[in-house]
Order: C-alpha cells, then sequence, then structure tokens
C-alpha cells in the first residue's frame, strides 16, 4: 500500500480539526515494471502491490489476464480461489481490529485518554459474554492492551490459522505462486479440503467471537458516550467491486460482468446518500472519473451496505433483512456450531457512518467472509464427489487484447487493468483503496472519504492543556478506514 501523510491544523479550544489533507508519498510500486514483460509475469509481480492484500491483487490480475485470454476457470478453481480469498480477509480484518485500530480501545489507551469512559466500562455488563467470554467491557478493553492483552495474543494464532489456509491453497502466502490465468496449480483431493475444513472451523468460532466483542464495544460507546458518535462521521457514499464468483456464472468477458457480477456473494455498486445508482460493474468502471468530485467511500462497510440494499443476494447461510433503507434492513449470517454453539449475527444498516460503525463492519465482514468460505469448501467437497477435479482450462496468448480485473482487497476496492500488444504487456494500471483516501492536486480539490471524516470529528479526548494531547480521535478516524 502507497504510504499516506496527513497534514492537519487542529482547534484545541474549540476541539475541532479545521483542515485535513491526505496525501500520497511517492514510493517504489511494482507496477511500474509491468510493462513490456510477458503476460506470464503479471500475477507474481502485481501481488506485490500490497502485503496484506496479495492474494486480492493476484485475482485481480489474473481476471484482467482471463478478460485477454477469453478463459474462464474451471468451477472448482473458483471455489477454491474464493476459499483462499477468504481466508486472507479474515486475516487482514483481524490484523484491523487487534492489532492496529483495537488498541485505540483498550484500557492502555482509555485510561489515558477517556478516563470516565474508562471508569464507566468497569462497571459495564458485557451482552455478548457467551460467545467471547468478557463479563464487563472494561475486560474486553484490558484484553486489547498491546502485546500483553489476551486478545491482541489470540489474534496472532487466529490470523496464523487462516494463513495457513491461504499457503495451502495458493503455494504460499503472501504472494501466491499457484495462481494463474485459467486455473490453479494444486492437486486438489479430500486430504486437502479436510485439513482446510478443520481450520476453517476454529475461524467460524473466531468470527462469532469478534462479532460479539465489536458489537458489545460500539454499543458501549454509543450508548455511554454520544459525542462519539461524531467522530469519524461522513456522507452514506459507498464504492464496491464486489467479491466471491459465482463458480457456474463467470465467464471471465467483459461483455457479461455486469451479470457476472451481480451473481457475486458480495454485490457490487455504488451508492450515494443511502441510495442506490447501480450494481453494474460496466456502469461503475464508466463513472470512476466521476467518483474523483465527490468523496466516496470503499472497504467493509460499502461491502456489507450495498449487499444488503443491492438486491441480488442469493446464499445458503446469509440473507437479506427488512426492507432496503428501514430500520431493520441488513444481513442476517446463519454461522453453524462448531465449539462454540451455532447462531444468528445480524448486521444492521447503520444510522451514521463514523469509526464504530466502520469497525463493527469490519467484525462482521469476518463473519461474512468465514460463511463464504465454508460454502466454497463443502461445494468442493461435492465436485470432488461428482469427479469435476479439472483445476485448469487451456488458451492461448493473443497478440493484442485489453482486460480489466474489479475485486477487492480489506481495505476496499481495486481495479487492475491490462492491455497486451505484440503478445506482451503494453499497459498496466491499478486503483487501490488508497486512491478514494488521498488524491493528487491542490487546494481546490475536494475532500476525499477520510479527509472529510476528519474535518467532521470533534475531539472527545480528555486533556487539560496542550502538552497532554495525543490525538487519538485522529488516529482512531484513520484506522477506521484501514489507512
Amino acid at each position: 500500500a502507497t504510504p499516506l501523510a496527513l497534514e492537519a491544523t487542529i482547534d484545541l479550544a474549540r476541539r475541532r480539526v479545521v483542515t485535513a489533507r491526505v496525501t500520497r508519498l511517492m514510493s517504489w510500486s511494482p507496477v511500474a515494471l509491468a510493462t513490456d514483460r510477458s503476460p506470464s509475469d503479471a500475477v507474481a509481480l502485481l501481488s506485490r502491490v500490497s502485503g496484506f492484500g496479495s492474494i486480492a491483487h493476484s485475482l485481480a490480475s489474473v481476471q484482467a489476464l482471463e478478460m485477454v485470454y477469453e478463459v474462464p476457470p474451471p468451477p472448482l478453481v473458483t471455489l477454491c480461489r474464493g476459499l483462499g480469498m477468504a481466508a486472507e480477509l479474515m486475516a487482514t480484518h483481524t490484523r484491523q481490529l487487534f492489532l492496529t485500530a483495537g488498541p485505540d480501545y483498550s484500557e492502555a489507551a482509555l485510561s489515558r485518554t477517556s478516563m470516565h469512559l474508562w471508569r464507566t466500562a468497569q462497571t459495564a455488563k458485557a451482552a455478548g459474554t457467551v460467545f467471547h467470554g468478557y463479563r464487563t467491557i472494561a475486560d474486553i478493553m484490558r484484553g486489547l492492551n498491546p502485546v500483553r492483552g489476551k486478545l491482541y495474543r489470540e489474534s496472532l494464532h487466529l490470523m496464523r490459522v487462516a494463513c495457513e489456509v491461504a499457503t495451502m491453497l495458493f503455494g504460499k502466502y503472501p504472494h501466491p505462486s499457484a495462481l494463474f490465468p485459467g486455473g490453479l496449480g494444486i492437486v486438489p483431493d479430500r486430504e486437502l479440503f479436510q485439513g482446510l475444513l478443520g481450520r476453517f472451523n476454529h475461524l467460524l468460532d473466531h468470527a462469532k467471537k469478534v462479532t460479539a466483542i465489536w458489537d458489545d464495544l460500539a454499543d458501549f460507546f454509543a450508548q455511554r458516550a454520544p459525542s462519539f458518535e461524531a467522530v469519524g462521521e461522513g456522507p452514506a457514499h459507498f464504492l464496491s467491486f464486489g467479491l466471491w464468483d459465482d463458480p457456474e456464472g463467470y465467464d471471465a468477458s467483459y461483455a457479461q460482468c455486469g451479470n457476472w457480477g451481480s451473481l457475486r456473494s458480495c454485490t457490487p455498486g455504488l451508492l450515494r446518500d443511502r441510495q442506490l445508482v447501480t450494481t453494474r460493474l460496466p456502469d461503475l468502471r464508466d463513472q470512476l472519473p466521476s467518483l474523483r468530485e465527490q468523496p466516496v467511500e470503499t472497504g467493509p462497510l460499502a461491502r456489507l451496505w450495498l449487499t444488503a440494499c443491492g438486491g441480488h443476494l442469493r446464499h445458503q447461510f446469509i440473507e437479506r433483512t427488512g426492507k432496503t433503507g428501514g430500520d431493520e434492513a441488513g444481513l442476517l449470517f446463519d454461522v453453524p456450531k462448531f465449539q462454540l454453539p451455532a447462531t444468528y449475527l445480524q448486521w444492521r444498516l447503520p444510522a451514521r457512518v463514523n469509526v464504530i460503525e466502520r469497525n463493527r463492519a469490519r467484525a462482521y465482514q469476518i463473519a461474512f467472509a468465514s460463511i463464504v468460505g465454508l460454502t466454497c469448501l463443502l461445494r468442493a467437497f461435492e465436485s470432488l464427489s461428482r469427479g469435476a477435479k479439472a483445476m485448469s482450462s487451456p488458451y492461448r496468448v493473443p497478440a493484442e487484447g485489453a482486460g480489466v480485473g474489479f475485486w477487492e482487497e480489506g481495505g476496499g476496492a481495486i481495479l487492475h487493468e491490462v492491455a497486451l500488444r505484440q503478445r506482451k504487456l503494453s499497459a498496466y494500471q491499478v486503483l487501490t483503496p488508497d486512491a478514494w483516501l488521498a488524491a493528487e492536486g491542490d487546494s481546490t480539490r475536494p475532500s476525499t472519504a477520510l479527509e472529510a471524516a476528519l474535518l467532521a470529528t470533534p475531539l472527545v479526548e480528555e486533556f487539560s492543556q496542550p502538552e497532554t494531547f495525543t490525538g487519538i480521535d485522529l488516529f482512531r478516524v484513520i484506522r477506521s478506514f484501514d489507512a
């Protein structure tokens, strides 16, 4: 990911952010090396765009090349790719919630910057005790303490489990070695899938625990510190390219991307002021230039919101609830039993878009990924039973062509565009979530979603003089965007 820099003016007396500008710093990018090379180099090279999103960028690159080659992969390949993507998302969001953003809500942070809230947390009961085992909100916050907290340490183990799943499917992780256009270079057998199932059962329990923890934290801040709901607040402008293709519907063609895109488990789309604009991938690509003129948010909250409102979701264990735009609109997840009991997890469209709801959405995205991953695995077992074991489709590299890979990494929407001339890469462009957080231009350019959220943030931190000000509210906003 591209390093970002924040330049802000803060009025400590009024407890407001006066100005905020986020810029992208110059850094090395593998995109610069992608031209005038063999197309076979692209997948491995472009996986290095993001270490924590290497599977996502590999898949976007593969799909762009599959569009050029006109070669869809066999259904079992699509299922295995979906399972690996679910594992990467679970690892990425676990890291963000417990290693990066989580410590901002820990005992170590609250006891220093929000003493009143910390005292209140010590007697506030936690509703999700049956799943996470903590009696009070303060107990959860102690678990979030960096390095020494139990939740912090547990997250390292669960991230390892998710990364093991990714490694078993893609040869290595990060930077997959077994992924190529039209296929996946692994041997599918019951032994492999049984090993994956054992690991995914633990990830399902992890999803129940994570959602219970962040539901309790989000509800505590919303109820006991109403001013906190304005921290990182922004409009409901969302963009997503969607995730997890249907193995029977994905045909790798641009002409049909509106159809196979709508079959994705995570619905692509664009939302403006809570109103759905489109769910068609070609329409989204056409509107990209105009999106630069208004702040648009991308990431877990965008993915859940558009899936809940898009009208295309058809999944055995996930369903839309309520009327679109209504108080009960959202998603209902049916999570099966492992060591923790089976449960239904309900995510509702929030009344306000803020740091609380971004973190809550990230937790529910872990649940979403765990269920989609389990479904891919069960369907992979069915494919083996039917003898459908093909793991590649033949293709020829054309002399010329162009393709687009629409996909998502943990932080949000990504786009890979490729062009071939004389069977070599003549052009390669990558759009990452950073493009929506920071932008080039002078001071007259419109604010990005991150900048707008920073400008809307009141300083709820408790401090008596400038020397004791830590800026933790700003850090919470930045980390809620996965930045």
